[in-house]
């Protein structure tokens, strides 16, 4: 081996080492920028969260703990967590739920330093990594370090990763996404089975981080290979091209497949319902969003929220939020005059295409408004855009923020941008390079750097503090893994926040955070609280407390179209024996939830309820009909070693007890689902004569009930009927399979004295729009019953039917009386009645949190309002008694003051503009 050999190595090792050498210096470069650009979160990274608000940064605190909790403490699948959406549990791959790009692949960071410090790290890695990636990206086009600099800082702090860094850990991971691109561009060139390998990886990753980008890197690097691809040379050798292919594929296939099968399981097993289109066009990109500065901008942030992001274009920045930058599109104008053509043409078939589908279903200029209350879908825009033909497509059906496509477009103009500016460093430079036009050419870098960075730039970083309330601590220190749901649920039973509390208290909750709730089909029901139906659908779950924050009713909460206030919330508990305060915390609320019956001695009827007597063919106290399954192993059981497992056509049939005519009997069971398929339990109490005959068709009492993965405590009250002497207990599923365990029949002290329960007893109303109360009853007979409505007096009509349950009417107006009446059938005389009325609703505005906690820099509050007229709404501030300042408008909204300071008071005010201006509403904050 000569000489000339070894001079060869050293030189490229040489090489290797300066080219390592500079790209350290550029990370670290990019590391600096992101500690300083997040200011204060690496001060805070143990003890708060980055995000103003405790909204969906929460929601990925709960699953980086849960997803390290289960690995590593637990020792089982990370995938499910049963202790969320009690009795269903929570699926992280039905809800598209799992990053495993970031929360599975860095479960032990999270197991070593905790949830907080792997949010905060998290996100702040984010930042550099996509600058540097881009800078990689950007460097091998153009070959010009100092542009690919720029195209670093324009890409990874552009203003789409700020808006996102506040809350969605998976969106603001865009980290490997520019490292696709690289070693995308990398194996176009050099046909390296290398390349094609870390092609594959950040693909993998990317797709991993989130489904969004599963789906929407492939659309990009489609575009790009389009117009980049060169297939002159693919025609006439294609075999480099397959090769590189082939490799690229299969890295992707064994990274993905682990978590595509078993998603594809799971929505097989309980089918994901397809996002509304409506909603896909209202959580897309409108043109003006690209040039619509950032509203936490420090120098005009307050008149970018004051003009552009008001009414319809201020309901949803935190998707809208995809402004590219006046410096960065000068920049690319001029990046778009580059000679490398080819290159050039890549990028704007890119971000062109990217920027189309960005629209959603169709194009708008600005955001139209939401189609009415309650409902996030708009109408869609008659300028049809490529997504209207894909949007049904299986997986793109479940993609909501299109915006989110607006990232690819900010990382194409950046690039462009790096290209720019090279061509301005070109004209800079002279024939004869010196010292002087080298740092002429880097003065220039970070005088445009300085722009660049001052054009996105939003206010402070804001963090949310992560500690328990005090509820929170109570909770933790009952005994016992017990359920509890909470009031209001728009604000605290369902969220970030929600879901994060399993970690606060170590209890389960009732609802949680999710995309596709499990338990959606009962939100109607939830939202009656506290009717008795809802109470019983919470005692059936396993409930123990009921937690109410009475200070977030003041103001008003609307769920379900259901609108309460405290007043009328409080007066209404105080009113159901079923619940009973145990502990106030910080104007918290806890009530313990019982059955609200009483047993008169407490004797079980039935025989051999828990079916430990017997064996797999005979169970003494039962009649077997056709071959259910008698299970005594224990595994399906949910005390002792025993249990059944039931279908329509295979069940159980109890052998007749006496009972006394108009005595009260309840009867229940423990059931759940023959997991993962759910069905129906149905159970029913027949009554017979002293000669065992039935008593007639109409007797029997049936309740039909949904099954859940965990076991469920249904319960029946009935008085039995005139001339019953025995009665039986028969359990069977009304579909699926079922397991029953703990059935029972017991005698109750009370009457079953009829129920009808009207709430909201008062209906407040906005004007011109009707209202809606929920109406429940339950006549407690075998015989059925009706409720019938009369209205102003006027006629009686049949409202509902049936011998209990919940129903909802509609179109309440104020002055206008409602009177509802309970007849159990067939008398003629009402057993209850309850009158209705409405009242108009006053305009609010509302601060959380109020007073604004104690702490370094300013403290933030979000301003909530609501005209409840229509009218537009002005909301203006005035400080220590000072001068007014326009802080928002529109007819309802919210948005933050991130400046409030100790020692001052802020009085915000809530006008409406109809020709005369009006004081409708006011708050007073304070810190």
């Amino acid at each position: 081996m000569n000489d000339s050999h070894f001079a060869s190595a050293g030189t490229v090792a040489g090489l290797r080492s300066k080219a390592c050498r500079e790209n350290s210096l550029i990370l670290l470069l990019y590391v600096f920028l992101t500690i300083i650009l997040t200011y204060p979160a690496v001060f805070f990274l143990r003890t708060r969260v980055l995000g103003g608000f405790p909204e969906d940064n929460f929601h990925f605190l709960w699953e980086l703990w849960y997803v390290a909790h289960a690995i590593f403490d637990l020792h089982k699948s990370p995938f499910f967590d049963p202790d969320v959406f009690v009795p269903y549990g929570f699926d992280l791959f039905r809800n598209q739920d799992l990053s495993a790009g970031t929360v599975l692949l860095f479960s032990p960071l999270t197991q070593c330093f905790g949830e907080v410090f792997a949010y905060n790290f998290l996100v702040l890695a984010s930042f550099a990594l996509t600058g540097f990636g881009t800078y990689l990206f950007a460097r091998e086009l153009w070959g010009c370090r100092r542009g690919a600099v720029l195209g670093g800082i324009i890409v990874g702090f552009c203003s789409y990763r700020y808006q996102h860094a506040g809350g969605h850990l998976s969106i603001v991971s865009t980290q490997w996404i520019p490292f696709f691109f690289f070693y995308l561009e990398r194996t176009l060139q050099r046909r390296r089975s290398g390349d094609a390998a870390l092609a594959g990886l950040f693909f993998a990753l990317s797709a991993l981080v989130t489904a969004y980008y599963a789906f929407m890197l492939p659309l990009a690097a489609v575009f790009y290979l389009l117009a980049r691809c060169p297939w002159h040379e693919l025609g006439r050798s294609p075999r480099p091209f397959i090769r590189v292919s082939l490799v690229a594929a299969t890295v992707v296939v064994i990274l993905l497949l682990p978590f595509a099968i078993p998603y594809a399981v799971s929505a097989r097993s309980s089918p994901i319902v397809p996002r509304p289109i409506g909603e896909a066009q209202a959580f897309a990109a409108s043109l003006a969003d690209y040039f619509i500065p950032n509203g936490r901008h420090l120098l005009f942030g307050k008149w970018v929220q004051a003009q552009w992001r008001s009414g319809p274009n201020g309901l949803w920045t935190s998707e809208w939020q995809v402004y590219i930058g006046i410096v960065a599109l000068a920049l690319a104008l001029v990046g778009v005059m580059h000679p490398e053509r080819k290159i050039v043409r890549s990028l704007l078939i890119t971000a062109a295409g990217c920027l189309l589908f960005s629209f959603g279903p169709g194009f708008y200029l600005t955001h139209p408004p939401p189609l009415g209350e309650g409902t996030n879908e708009v109408r869609l825009s008659p300028i049809v855009m490529p997504v209207r033909f894909i949007g049904s497509v299986i997986g793109f059906n479940q993609l909501r923020a299109w915006a989110r496509l607006g990232f690819f477009v900010e990382l194409m103009v950046g690039v462009l941008a790096a290209g720019g500016l090279q061509l301005i460093l070109r004209a800079l430079d002279s024939r004869r390079r010196s010292f002087l036009n080298s740092s002429l050419q880097w003065i220039v870098t970070v005088l445009v750097a300085g722009l660049v960075v001052l054009d996105s730039c939003g206010a402070p970083m804001g963090m949310s503090l992560v500690a328990p309330r005090a509820v929170d601590q109570w909770l933790a220190k009952q005994p016992g893994k017990f359920a509890f749901m909470e009031y209001p649920i728009s604000r605290h039973a369902y969220g970030g926040p929600a879901i994060y509390s399993t970690r606060l208290t170590g209890k389960r909750i009732i609802m949680g955070n999710a995309q596709n709730p499990p338990n959606l089909a009962f939100w109607e029901t939830l939202s009656a609280f506290p009717s008795p139906s809802t109470l019983d659908l919470l005692y059936r779950w396993g409930t123990k407390y009921v937690v109410v924050d009475e200070s977030l009713y003041r103001a008003g909460v609307s769920f379900w179209k259901i609108y309460q206030t405290w007043s009328s919330l409080e007066s209404a508990i105080k009113a159901s024996p079923r619940l009973q305060e145990v502990a106030v915390l910080d104007e918290v609320h806890v009530y313990q939830l019982d059955s609200g019956v009483r047993e008169i001695n407490g004797k079980e009827l039935l025989a051999n309820g828990n079916f430990e007597q017997g064996n797999a063919a005979a169970l003494p106290g039962w009649q077997i009909i056709g071959r259910p399954n008698i299970d005594r192993t224990g595994k399906h059981s949910l005390s002792a070693d025993a249990a059944c497992a039931i279908t329509p056509k295979n069940f159980l049939v109890s052998q007749p007890v006496i009972v006394e005519a108009g005595q009260c009997y309840r009867t229940s069971v423990r059931f759940r689902s023959d997991s993962p398929k759910l069905g129906t339990l149905r159970v029913q109490l027949k009554w017979s004569d002293g000669n065992e005959h039935d008593l007639s068709p109409s007797a029997p009492a049936i309740m039909e009930i949904p099954s859940a993965p965990q076991w469920q405590h249904p319960t029946m009250i009935i008085q039995a009927p005139i001339g019953s002497k025995y009665a039986t207990v028969s359990a069977a599923a009304g579909s699926g399979r079922v397991w029953i365990d703990n059935c029972s029949l017991k005698k109750l002290a009370n009457d079953c004295e009829a129920v009808l329960f009207a709430t909201p007893n008062q209906v407040s109303v906005t004007a011109g729009q009707p209202g809606r109360a929920a109406i429940s009853w339950n006549t407690y007979h075998t015989s059925g019953g009706r409720v019938t409505l009369i209205i102003d007096g006027g006629a009686e009509t049949v409202f509902a039917g049936g011998r209990s349950g919940l129903q909802m009417l509609d179109g309440i107006k104020p002055g206008t009386q409602y009177q509802f009446r309970l007849y159990t059938s067939p008398d003629t005389t009402p057993a209850k009645s309850v009158e209705e009325t409405a009242v108009e609703k006053t305009a609010t505005i509302t601060a959380d949190p109020n007073p604004v906690p104690a702490g370094s820099g300013l403290g933030r509050t979000q301003i909530c309002w609501a005209t409840l007229t229509g009218e537009t709404g002005e909301v203006y501030v005035s400080q220590n008694a000072g001068p007014e300042h326009l802080f928002a408008s529109g007819p309802t909204g919210c948005a933050e003051a991130h400046w409030i300071a100790g020692g001052s008071e802020y009085e915000f005010r809530l006008y409406t503009n109809d020709g005369s201006r009006r004081l409708v509403a006011k708050v007073l904050v304070t810190r």
